[in-house]
């Protein structure tokens, strides 16, 4: 569980961490889905500064990755307590995203490990972590567990990204020089089996004044030559269509269209909306607007340039490094990005009908929204109420 690795790390190497005097450091815990659907968890920790600060970021590294303590049981009850409270009391802030994995879990296996960690299947975790957290037993038993867990990490490979000025290698060679860095054979991670055929159909509600709904259909990743237009309708969709209908004539705070390459998902969705049903119905218009409304050539070429800025935006030589390691194991090589940028560049309102169709028209959706009033007309989602999750 992500929040409960970060509390855990977090608190133990700070001393560390002040006094090698790091600008930055931080821990998360992410996954990669491959063009083949398989996933790739890890547990990533992150460290920056000058090129004299090099030596201190591999000593809080190390200190992280190889010497974390499980023992202060008290501060451990008191990191996860806070945690969950603040986790639960967000629930309203955070609904536009737990509407977003619903639905998109069951067409994504990176998708459904976000959700498990992130939204409406980690509550119960976090009800039976908040009361073992309010025991001095329990405390102990979360220790525990964290301990195993952090044994069974340091039996899988360790990769190092680094990413300097000429300066690299020896960046590098510091950071390996841990004894946890070693090389290893390499172990597979257990993951949940996943099951595509599921389409999701729920509302989320706890109290709250809006709804955040979502729509999302499985798509080609990024290799597929479908992809580069399903990038372009999801332009011409949000500023053609879905801002219209949402937010100017529906009071949404904002809505919009989106081709995820990286889970092969298309969705669309809107944010602090005062509806629901009649959003979902915009969601199905848009849909057959796609197919039939005569687009301008200019309309094309606005959506067009949209995805070429989202390709081409200034990122840091870090981003930059680290951006080409998670397509390297994604199975992504320059020559499919190079594709897929010619083929968004050379897009035609025919590819794009032909996509939509193919993919949303033909394609069957799974469909969640956070729901803040329970008494409305939910468009047939199955109501499902968060707070109930987390009691044990």
């Amino acid at each position: 569980r992500r929040d409960l690795g970060v509390a855990s790390y977090d608190y133990q190497a700070a001393d560390v961490w002040r006094s090698t005097m790091v600008p930055a450091f931080a821990v998360d815990l992410e996954a990669v889905q491959d063009l083949q659907g398989d996933l790739r968890p890890t547990l990533v920790f992150f460290a920056s500064g000058l090129q004299e600060e090099h030596g201190n970021m591999a000593a809080v590294l190390r200190a992280y990755i190889e010497r974390p303590r499980f023992d202060e049981h008290a501060r451990i009850a008191f990191l996860v307590q806070r945690m969950v409270r603040d986790r639960l009391q967000d629930l309203g802030q955070n609904g536009d995203r737990m509407a977003a994995l619903a639905a998109s879990a069951p067409l994504s296996p990176l998708r459904a490990f976000e959700e498990r960690i992130g939204g409406s299947s980690a509550l119960p975790f976090l009800g039976k972590l908040e009361k073992l957290a309010s025991t001095t037993e329990g405390a102990v038993e979360i220790g525990a567990r964290m301990a195993a867990i952090h044994e069974q990490l340091m039996a899988y490979p360790v990769s190092a990204v680094c990413a300097s000025s000429g300066h690299e290698r020896q960046l590098a060679e510091l950071i390996s020089a841990s004894a946890a860095m070693s090389l290893r054979p390499a172990r597979t991670a257990d993951v949940t089996t996943f099951d595509e055929s599921l389409r999701a159909n729920i509302a989320l509600h706890a109290p709250g004044q809006v709804n955040h709904c979502c729509i999302a259909w499985p798509a080609p990743q990024m290799n597929h030559p479908h992809a580069p237009a399903l990038a372009v309708a999801a332009e011409l969709m949000t500023n053609q269509l879905l801002h219209t209908a949402l937010r100017e004539r529906g009071g949404a705070y904002g809505g919009a269209a989106n081709y995820a390459s990286n889970t092969g998902v298309f969705s669309m969705s809107s944010y602090r909306d005062p509806r629901l049903a009649a959003t979902y119905a915009d969601f199905g218009s848009a849909v057959d607007a796609m197919l039939d409304h005569d687009f301008s050539t200019e309309q094309v070429e606005e959506a067009i340039i949209c995805v070429i800025k989202n390709l081409d935006r200034p990122v840091s030589p870090f981003d930059a490094a680290v951006t080409s390691w998670r397509f390297a194991q994604r199975g992504i090589d320059q020559q499919v990005r190079e594709q897929f940028r010619t083929g968004v560049l050379q897009c035609t309102l025919g590819d794009v009908r032909q996509a939509v169709r193919r993919w949303l028209k033909e394609g069957t959706p799974s469909r969640s929204a956070f729901a803040g009033a329970a008494d409305q007309d939910l468009a047939g989602l199955e109501l499902l109420d968060l707070l109930a999750l987390t009691r044990p």
